[in-house]
């Protein structure tokens, strides 16, 4: 038993205590038994976060942190622009918190050997700091990944949420919901068009959480948005945004056998008039 070859008994009311606190995991079990004193009383996250403030130098926890907000994304360029260190300080920092096996690098990447770390410190900064730190990233990301693919989008959305840009982080929820409708990923489209509406409703955004919901095949809440949306774009007086909202419940219509509700959708007035000014919309009415 890894407590026995520590040296420690392992038939111990502290080593029952340190096999539960630390899940099974040899290293934080390691950790709990070389603990000084009472610090066996204290949970986990206060021993990953004493222990890491304890042997990784104060120029390094940012770089540690940083690396914390990336997550999987945590490349060299991320790394720098997220932490705002020169790349000789990235590089002295990445060298010790490697040769203290918090951190290791695969394909490029640094991942934190125990995710649990990670956990642990992505809170250890104030509100205000966190958020320039998940700003930073997600300008960073948008600069190195152009056009970004939709786990991409996703990370722009949450990093610009986090950091409380919630302009950015509904235009990046719009584009990972049309992306994941494109490659067939319906749920994962209305979780996003879903976001992209709580954060600032629109008619288009309506439009586009009712589509994704009638891919996903939830039919009356997919119609109850679409009726919205058309509704909120005849107010705003959008005729191509209501013909392309009656058309798709016109569509809808017609995969439930409802010919005469189809008809009567295809007949909205703003389908007529978006000949002039959307010719392919108008074409797929006819």
């Amino acid at each position: 038993m890894l407590l026995t070859q520590l040296g420690a008994p392992a038939d111990t009311v502290a080593a029952a205590g340190w096999i539960h606190q630390s899940g099974g995991n040899p290293y934080f079990l390691t950790e709990l038994q070389r603990a000084p004193g009472d610090a066996a009383q204290h949970d986990l996250t206060a021993l990953v976060r004493a222990r890491i403030h304890a042997t990784v130098p104060a120029p390094a926890l940012p770089i540690l942190q940083a690396a914390a907000i990336l997550g999987d994304h945590a490349t060299f360029p991320l790394l720098q622009a997220t932490s705002g260190r020169s790349e000789e300080e990235l590089l002295d920092a990445l060298d010790l918190l490697m040769q203290e096996r918090v951190l290791t690098t695969e394909n490029q990447r640094y991942h934190f050997i125990h995710p649990l770390v990670a956990t642990v410190l992505r809170p250890d900064r104030t509100p205000a700091r966190r958020g320039l730190l998940h700003r930073r990233a997600a300008e960073a990301l948008e600069q190195l990944h152009t056009p970004a693919s939709v786990q991409v989008t996703g990370v722009l959305m949450e990093h610009f949420s986090a950091a409380g840009v919630v302009e950015r982080a509904s235009h990046y929820a719009d584009r990972a919901a049309e992306q994941a409708s494109q490659v067939g990923a319906f749920v994962e489209a209305v979780s996003y068009a879903r976001q992209a509406l709580a954060w600032a409703p629109t008619p288009s955004r309506h439009l586009a959480l009712g589509k994704a919901l009638l891919s996903s095949g939830t039919a009356t809440e997919a119609q109850e948005q679409l009726e919205v949306a058309l509704q909120a774009f005849e107010q705003v007086g959008d005729l191509v945004g209501a013909a392309s909202a009656s058309l798709t419940l016109a569509m809808f219509a017609v995969s439930k056998s409802h010919f005469a509700q189809a008809r009567q959708r295809l007949a909205h007035p703003a389908l007529a008039q978006t000949e002039a000014v959307n010719p392919a919309l108008y074409a797929e009415a006819s």
